[in-house]
């Protein structure tokens, strides 16, 4: 009887579908990054998913901020209604100034490569979130000839968490 439960009991955890990952084609809206705050995820495949997001900032002392963001979630862990995923990705910066403001400074554009490892939870069945913790590669553009490139590990907090809402 006990090889009887324990077969059971095995058989039902293994057929258990994790809900982690959304059916392929959902789309969710939401955002990962705050530099980027309107975002739209699509579920490709399976275990890999593709984050669009962009955003925009005008300040006070004539400046205009673009920012754009692409990553590819990969689910390397799930359980149930969370998983831990590696996202690569890059993001793009392009700062304009007012020429009257800053001088001779016209634009500059900034591009990020980061490798992050994120944990996704779904709260509920359409809605989830997330905070990523990794690696980021900054390559500075300071005008001509003064590029910089600087390295540094980044973590979500909990003003930085990111959310998601499927469709």
């Amino acid at each position: 009887m006990r090889k009887l439960i324990l077969l059971t009991a095995i058989v039902a955890m293994m057929s258990t579908t994790a809900f982690a990952a959304m059916p392929v084609g959902s789309i969710a809206l939401g955002w990962v990054n705050m530099d980027a705050p309107i975002g739209i995820r699509y579920q490709i495949a399976e275990k890999i998913s593709g984050d669009v997001g962009v955003g925009f900032q005008s300040t006070d002392a004539d400046r205009t901020i673009i920012n754009a963001e692409i990553g590819l979630p990969i689910e390397l862990i799930a359980h149930n209604r969370c998983s831990l995923d590696f996202r690569p990705g890059f993001a793009l910066k392009y700062t304009s100034f007012d020429e009257d403001t800053w001088g001779d400074i016209d634009a500059t554009t900034d591009f990020t490569i980061h490798g992050w490892l994120v944990v996704h939870y779904l709260v509920t069945d359409n809605f989830g979130i997330n905070a990523a913790h990794g690696i980021d590669i900054d390559i500075l553009d300071g005008g001509e000839d003064d590029s910089t490139t600087n390295y540094g590990s980044v973590a979500g907090n909990a003003t930085s968490i990111g959310w998601y809402f499927w469709f």
